[in-house]
């Protein structure tokens, strides 16, 4: 293999999933702040099926690995497209790797032996979602244990997830680097004190795949709209239980209050979130949703919504600007008196966002102390 001279300039940044999740957003924004502070960025994602990369940026050489849709020969596939563009990139100093993920395992043990500077993000407990002892869970744990050990820098979001790495896999605490879970640019773009908003309008973004925690909800958004019939719900999000609960919906009659839009594109979304009063967010309470970063909570804030969430992931840290509740009753009985109550824009919630969670501040510390 030829050398080639440093780019002291240059990072490459690899995602191992599509750039539809959660985690994907957050490293893509990251990786544009990268860019602003004269940073040359290679990004690495995953296709999704059947569609066309979401992201375009100047100053971002971007590449997008094809998927077949089926688990395990995609790993395959991915872990050799990620090789092949670090190896074609291998004058970049750093590797930046989103999650202890399999298909970052080969191209991670390389950079060792190249010695490149190494830094990991871990957003999730990615293994939890999977049933113990089933095949996906422990080959996602293996992984996570393995790399999450080894490397130099680490970088997580929430103190749930901190003390996962110190108590549970007992990394030095030295490794790890606190990087909040910022709020896109565009949510705070916008003019949120002065747009129209919807009257006594709700808002759901959250994916609709297996692991939806949707279902839950159903109940509780059904009775609101019946006795409430001015009320309308917008779920925004797509996955493959999406049709079964449009179904469950259609049934009761309800399709013209409960409106699923199904994915829409990035750049939409901040408007649309805007033009609601309430957003809600629920996730079931186990050990994974507990170390989540909520990025819908940030998003509704930044947009001037009421918020109402269950107490799991991050959402403590917002207390002060949020309805926290224990159980969907509990929420079902805040949302119905937002709902009958004049709409107020949440003012501190905005001004939380962009005081304390701007992308542009986040990096800034990150890349003085550990880049």
């Amino acid at each position: 293999m030829s050398s080639l001279q440093s780019n002291p300039s240059k990072i490459v940044m690899i995602s191992p999933f599509t750039s539809v999740s959660g985690s994907a957003i957050r490293f893509w924004n990251m990786a544009i702040e990268l860019v602003r502070h004269d940073y040359e960025v290679v990004y690495v994602d995953r296709k999704i099926k059947n569609g066309k990369p979401l992201y375009h940026s100047r100053g971002i050489t971007y590449y997008s690995c094809p998927q077949t849709g089926y688990l395990f020969f995609d790993i395959i596939i991915s872990s050799i497209f990620n090789l092949f563009v670090f190896l074609r990139h291998r004058d970049c100093p750093v590797l930046y790797t989103l999650k202890p993920a399999p298909n970052n395992g080969i191209v991670s043990l390389l950079a060792f032996f190249l010695k490149k500077r190494q830094i990991l993000d871990i957003d999730d407990l990615d293994f939890a979602y999977f049933p113990e002892g089933s095949s996906k869970y422990r080959i996602y744990k293996f992984f996570f244990d393995l790399l999450a050990k080894r490397f130099p820098i680490i970088t997580y979001h929430t103190p749930n997830l901190r003390n996962y790495l110190v108590n549970q896999l007992n990394i030095d605490e030295e490794k790890l680097y606190y990087l909040p879970q910022g709020v896109t640019e565009a949510f705070l773009r916008i003019n949120s004190r002065t747009v129209q908003r919807v009257p006594r309008s709700i808002i759901y973004v959250a994916t609709l795949g297996i692991t939806s925690d949707f279902e839950d909800c159903i109940l509780t958004l059904v009775n609101i709209c019946k006795d409430l019939p001015n009320t309308t719900i917008h779920v925004v999000g797509d996955g493959v239980q999406r049709k079964k609960f449009e179904s469950q919906i259609s049934q009761m009659g309800l399709e013209k209050q409960i409106i699923f839009t199904g994915r829409m594109k990035h750049e939409r979304i901040p408007d649309f979130v805007a033009q609601h009063q309430i957003g809600i967010n629920y996730m079931r309470k186990t050990p994974a949703n507990d170390c989540r970063a909520i990025l819908k909570v940030r998003e509704y804030l930044a947009c001037g919504l009421q918020v109402v969430c269950n107490n799991c992931g991050d959402v403590e840290l917002f207390k002060d600007v949020v309805y926290i509740e224990k159980s969907i009753d509990s929420m079902e009985t805040t949302i119905r008196a937002l709902l009958k109550s004049p709409f107020r824009y949440n003012e501190q919630g905005v001004a939380l966002m962009e005081e304390q969670y701007r992308w542009n501040l986040i990096m800034s510390d990150f890349i003085e102390e550990k880049i």
